[in-house]
């Protein structure tokens, strides 16, 4: 009698399997989520039922039985989750030793079915992921050149080191997207401080594009996706003067004096930035700080000297302070002057009872930058409210100016102009 051989079932050569014995083999590693499979050739009368348990990373054991109706079995690998994934092949059928046949003969004659043992190693898809406490950095566009003053872009990347990244930025200001790549990362956290060199004024949002791996497995950016930076880049905050009210000459507000101011005005800046602002400045070589909520700085003019800003910061960002002294902005110093005065040599006014034929001299004592411009008025000896008389004098150059008066009245001053000031007797 002549029997039918036991169903056997062998691994095709030329895969990419090691074997440690007759019966255990090691697949080469793959990726996550990477299709694998095993081959085998199966020995008997088809069709086939391979019976086979797997054991999965997690500790699961799963049994799977799949019917063949050739010789050739393909094992689908499973990569979902990694870890080590086992394979043991425990049972081969075929149309003649059946499940019931090969039950029958373990009882009766001791067979076993010699079983195939293959592990299998899943690698981890690569991770990178911001550290940043906040999912914005702001910035001031005058650190850029200093890396000292930003804040660091701290990542961490998981995987088989070294990694290799692709790094996205939206540049909000016009639409364009930039990818910057990061070549061969030997550590797991890194500062990508370089990012900042391709940044401007406006928003920027980074976002991981890819990330790849020493074993040579690929994150995506459909699995990154969810992971965002964004970079606000704030320009520097910004101060210039404002011309309110003055006692300063009209004409010379556009005039190489444009920056001077008279005692008693309100000199005023105007503020670009984000409140609150944080000003530095001297008046007459005193230091002064100041902290301004609004979006105006204002101060009057208490004296004669030079009011000069020193430096300017806002709330923007960490360390957006912009330094006036370095930069050397004359344009910012407030020049004060005096206000010119007038004196009539008896007091402010003179009364003068003159007869026919006679001449008084009246002598105006005049205080200020020449040249000044001097206005005086005579009014009635009879009647102080009534103006008979109204003279106005230019280009004066001495501090002193005399007119010889030959008609009678009350005599006096009612405005002074110097070369920057103006004063004027309110009362007329």
């Amino acid at each position: 009698i002549q029997y039918k051989s036991m169903p056997s079932l062998s691994i095709i050569e030329g895969q990419s399997l090691k074997q440690y014995s007759d019966n255990v083999f090691d697949k080469s590693k793959v990726c996550q989520n990477q299709n694998d499979n095993i081959l085998f050739k199966a020995n008997g009368e088809a069709p086939f039922i391979i019976v086979y348990d797997v054991l999965y990373p997690n500790g699961n054991v799963q049994t799977e039985m799949e019917q063949i109706n050739n010789d050739n079995f393909s094992l689908e690998l499973a990569a979902t989750e990694s870890g080590i994934y086992k394979y043991t092949i425990k049972e081969t059928f075929d149309s003649i030793y059946t499940d019931n046949v090969v039950s029958y003969l373990k009882r009766s004659s001791g067979y076993n079915f010699k079983k195939l043992e293959i592990r299998h190693e899943v690698a981890a898809l690569p991770e990178a992921r911001f550290l940043n406490n906040k999912a914005k950095i702001q910035t001031c566009v005058s650190n850029l050149d200093n890396l000292s003053q930003l804040d660091p872009i701290q990542i961490q990347v998981d995987g088989a080191l070294p990694v290799s990244l692709k790094v996205d930025i939206y540049h909000e200001a016009d639409g364009s997207l930039e990818v910057i790549d990061f070549e061969n990362i030997q550590t797991n956290q890194v500062d990508l401080l370089s990012v900042y060199e391709n940044l401007g004024l406006g928003t920027h949002v980074l976002t991981f594009n890819q990330v790849i791996d020493a074993n040579g497995c690929v994150s995506d950016e459909g699995i990154l996706q969810e992971q965002s930076l964004t970079i606000q880049v704030n320009d520097i905050p910004k101060i210039r003067h404002l011309v309110e009210g003055s006692n300063q000459l009209v004409d010379l507000r556009f005039s190489e004096f444009s920056n001077y101011y008279c005692v008693g005005d309100q000199i005023s800046y105007i503020l670009n930035g984000i409140p609150p602002f944080s000003i530095d400045y001297e008046f007459n070589s005193v230091a002064q700080h100041v902290t301004v909520q609004g979006n105006y700085f204002k101060r009057r003019a208490p004296g004669p000297g030079v009011l000069n800003i020193k430096s300017l910061s806002d709330s923007s960002a960490r360390e957006c302070r912009v330094d006036y002294a370095e930069l050397k902005r004359e344009d910012l110093k407030a020049y004060i002057y005096d206000l010119p005065s007038v004196e009539i040599v008896q007091g402010d006014s003179v009364e003068e009872d003159i007869h026919e034929g006679e001449q008084v001299d009246i002598t105006f004592l005049l205080t200020g930058t020449p040249p000044f411009k001097l206005t005086y008025i005579r009014r009635e000896l009879d009647d102080t409210s009534k103006i008979v008389e109204t003279e106005v004098v230019e280009d004066i150059m001495s501090n002193e100016y005399h007119i010889m008066a030959n008609l009678e009245g009350t005599y006096e001053a009612i405005e002074i102009q110097d070369k920057f000031c103006i004063a004027r007797n309110e009362k007329i």
